[in-house]
């Protein structure tokens, strides 16, 4: 997953040094991994590992100081510390208010989702999404996420997500764009 967060816009904004944003983006992501494991679902593809979906059940979001430290290990937890993780604080804490805002009802939350460059455009993200959305319709249960990436807004899309907000990330030049999955009919 750091290989396909590498170049992430949020990341390129508040790293543009290509060796301070790589030191960043493994605690980064591994973070998400180690929290998606105790509190909600992590998947690979295969057992190849190109890439991973954590997703997490509304009621564990957002994530909290508390959870992170029960979830993830001190080590890396350090290492987010010592690489400067800061300046995201207030650019993430705008999207969980808008999450927070935009579904206040029980859904799932795509918290994340990678593709390895090396595999991407071989199918793997479906084989990541599409059975959780099988799983997701069968029980009725919404799904959101939200992307800063505007490419990535026509490949939800085909998916059956639907944007239902758009708006800059106040102090900075990102986008947020909200999508959810409403299969609650």
């Amino acid at each position: 997953m750091a290989k396909a967060f590498q170049d992430y816009v949020m990341f390129r904004y508040f790293y543009p040094d290509e060796e301070k944003r790589r030191k960043l983006i493994y605690p980064l992501l591994a973070s998400a991994v180690y929290y998606g494991i105790r509190y909600g679902e992590v998947y690979a593809p295969s057992p190849a590992f190109e890439g991973a979906a954590v997703w997490v059940p509304s009621g564990n979001c957002p994530l909290t100081l508390g959870r992170i430290i029960r979830s993830v290990p001190p080590g890396i937890i350090w290492k987010l510390v010592r690489n400067m993780a800061a300046p995201m604080k207030e650019p993430n804490d705008y999207i969980d208010a808008v999450h927070a805002r935009l579904v206040p009802f029980k859904h799932m939350y795509l918290q994340s989702i990678g593709i390895n460059p090396l595999y991407q455009g071989q199918g793997c993200s479906g084989r990541l999404i599409r059975p959780m959305l099988a799983r997701l319709d069968a029980e009725k249960m919404p799904c959101y996420l939200e992307t800063l990436e505007k490419k990535n807004v026509s490949i939800y899309e085909h998916m059956g997500f639907t944007l239902i907000d758009e708006s800059q990330i106040p102090g900075t030049e990102l986008w947020c764009y909200a999508m959810l999955r409403d299969n609650r009919q």
